[in-house]
């Protein structure tokens, strides 16, 4: 049976046993699992002893975590892209109850958004949210606000910019947002807000606040309207 037949079974002891023999595929199926909620571990535990639920899933979490690091630790693409990510927004079960599966941590998410810029299998797309992303951590870690390195964080956005992706659009967002507020110098904010108005709602909201209070461009009411229209559909 494949990788893709045994998690469409929720089948997470197999695929976990698999991953333990050095199947990074396996492993991170199993982690997808267990981060969406479809598995929680097993009743009874290595030695045939009967484990209570929470055990169970408490173990379930530890070993997705560990499935994705191993995989991201070989240098495999797609366990990096997760631990990146897994890093930066944290894992929980779905619900609005939800238990934590694995917490934040932006200094481990700044080291594996590292580790996908120099790797050899990386298109712009990835390479381009990478960028971004680790922007938006370099200001994340660096607290107070006076503290903040903006230069390193628009290094990385321009070069995200100039790629292509979501990332180049956030990106770009990114840079209006920074000039827009941080500078005040709406000679570089709103041409760069007018270029991605149509792809980024909030871009258009704050194109929209841009024509009501009258930054950077003639004050119009008409415009507003259109453009808070736009984000209020969109977002």
């Amino acid at each position: 049976m494949n990788i893709a037949d045994l998690s469409k079974q929720k089948n997470g002891k197999v695929l976990l046993s698999i991953s333990e023999e050095g199947n990074y595929e396996a492993g991170l199926e199993f982690a997808k699992l267990v981060f969406n909620g479809k598995y929680s571990g097993e009743a009874l535990d290595e030695n045939g002893e009967v484990v209570t639920k929470k055990d169970a899933k408490n173990k379930a979490k530890i070993d997705a975590e560990k499935c994705v690091l191993r995989g991201a630790e070989a240098g495999i693409l797609a366990c990096i892209e997760e631990a990146a990510d897994m890093y930066f927004l944290g894992r929980r079960e779905p619900g609005q109850f939800g238990g934590t599966i694995v917490n934040c941590d932006f200094k481990k998410s700044v080291e594996f958004h590292e580790n996908l810029l120099n790797h050899e299998d990386v298109n712009n797309n990835i390479l381009s949210f990478a960028h971004f992303r680790l922007g938006i951590l370099n200001n994340l870690i660096t607290v107070p606000k006076e503290k903040k390195d903006w230069d390193k964080s628009l290094n990385h956005w321009e070069k995200a910019k100039a790629l292509s992706g979501l990332g180049s659009t956030l990106a770009t967002a990114s840079i209006a947002q920074y000039y827009y507020y941080e500078e005040k110098n709406y000679g570089i904010a709103i041409p760069l807000l007018e270029s991605i108005f149509n792809s980024s709602p909030y871009s258009a909201l704050l194109l929209a606040l841009a024509y009501r209070d009258a930054n950077g461009v003639k004050k119009s009411e008409d415009k507003y309207n259109e453009l808070y229209t736009l984000w209020d559909t969109n977002s």
